[in-house]
C-alpha cells in the first residue's frame, strides 16, 4: 500500500491488529482497575473491613500500558513502513508492458478490430511511466515498436493498423507470445506484462506453454476478449465465434487476468500502477525499499523492558 510517492507499507494487513490491541487494552483496563469482580463476590462490609486493614489493594491499570504499547509497536513494525531508496526510480527500466494484437482475419476483417484498437489505446493511455511495446500477429508475429515511454507516438502507430497489416493467413498466438517473451528478456525486464488482445483463435498447447514460460521468467500474461464477446454491441455481427474459454486458460497459464474488451480500463489500472509498487513484491523489493520496521523493533524494546520492572 503506497502512502506517498516514496513511502509505502510493505505488509499493510498487520495494521488490522491495532484496533484489536486497543480494544483488548481498554477491556483489560476496566477489569483490572479498582477491585474489579471482588465487589460482586465479597460482602461489601467484609470487603470494606479488609481494605481498611490493608489486606486488599486496588489493581493498577497503568501496568497494562507497556504491554499494549509493545503489541502496537510490533504490529506497526510488521506492517513494514518503508521509504523508497534513492535509486528506486532507476529500476523502472526493469518494468514494461507488451501488447500482442490479434490481426488474424477473424478479428481484423470483422467488428472486433475496432474493439481491439480501442482496448490497446486504453492500456497505453494508463501505462504511466512504464515502457510499452507492441506485437501484431496472425499466421506469424511481428514487432511493431520497441519498448518506449512515448505512448502517444506508439498509440498513433497502432491506430493505423488494419486488416492488411499482417499478410500471413491464420492465427498463431504462440508465435506472438514467444516473441514477446524474447523481447522482454532482451530488454532485461523482470516484471513485464503481456496483454494479448484477440478472439482466442489458435490458442493451443504451444500458446499455453509460451504463456507459462513468461510466467516462470517473472512476467504475466493477460488476455482481453474481442469479437463475439458478451460486451460487444447488441446485434453486432462476427465473422467467427470468439473462444473465451481459450483466453481464460491462457491468462491462467500466464498468471494474469482475463477480461472483455469493454473492461480494458480495469486491467489498465492494475497494469498502470507505479513501478516501485509493482516491483516491490518481486525479488528486487529489498533493493527498492528500505524497511523501517527494524527501527520500530528497537523502539519496542523500551516497553518490553518496562514489563520486567519489579513491583513495589
Amino acid at each position: 500500500m503506497t502512502l506517498w510517492a516514496d513511502v509505502a507499507l510493505l505488509r499493510p494487513w498487520w495494521l488490522a491488529a491495532l484496533p484489536l490491541i486497543a480494544a483488548l487494552h481498554f477491556w483489560r483496563r476496566r477489569r483490572v482497575a479498582g477491585l474489579g469482580g471482588w465487589r460482586r463476590a465479597v460482602d461489601p462490609a467484609l470487603l470494606a473491613a479488609m481494605a481498611a486493614t490493608g489486606r486488599v489493594a486496588p489493581g493498577a491499570a497503568r501496568a497494562l500500558a507497556p504491554a499494549a504499547a509493545l503489541a502496537a509497536l510490533l504490529a506497526l513494525a510488521l506492517s513494514g513502513p518503508a521509504r523508497q531508496t534513492r535509486d528506486a526510480q532507476a529500476w523502472r527500466n526493469l518494468d514494461g508492458m507488451t501488447l500482442a494484437l490479434d490481426l488474424s482475419p477473424s478479428v481484423a476483417e470483422g467488428p472486433g478490430l475496432r474493439a481491439l484498437l480501442d482496448a490497446a489505446q486504453v492500456l497505453l493511455a494508463r501505462a504511466g511511466s512504464r515502457g510499452a511495446s507492441a506485437i501484431v500477429f496472425a499466421g506469424d508475429a511481428y514487432a511493431v515498436a520497441p519498448f518506449t515511454t512515448d505512448h502517444a507516438t506508439l498509440g498513433r502507430t497502432l491506430a493505423a493498423l488494419d486488416e492488411g497489416s499482417v499478410p500471413d493467413p491464420g492465427s498463431d498466438p504462440a508465435r506472438a507470445l514467444r516473441l514477446a517473451g524474447a523481447r522482454l528478456a532482451a530488454a532485461g525486464i523482470v516484471a513485464g506484462d503481456v496483454a494479448l488482445i484477440g478472439d482466442g483463435g489458435g490458442i493451443g498447447p504451444d500458446a499455453l506453454a509460451a504463456a507459462a514460460e513468461i510466467r516462470r521468467a517473472g512476467g504475466r500474461v493477460h488476455a482481453l476478449l474481442v469479437a463475439g464477446s458478451p460486451d460487444a454491441p447488441a446485434g453486432a455481427p462476427a465473422d467467427a465465434p470468439a473462444d473465451a474459454d481459450a483466453l481464460r486458460r491462457l491468462a491462467a497459464a500466464g498468471g494474469g487476468r482475463f477480461a472483455g474488451a469493454a473492461q480494458a480500463a480495469t486491467l489498465a489500472r492494475a497494469l498502470g500502477a507505479p513501478a516501485p509498487q509493482r516491483l516491490r513484491d518481486s525479488g528486487l523489493g529489498a533493493l527498492m525499499w528500505r524497511d523501517g520496521g527494524f527501527a520500530l523493533l528497537w523502539l519496542a524494546a523500551i516497553p518490553a523492558l518496562m514489563l520486567f520492572r519489579r513491583a513495589r
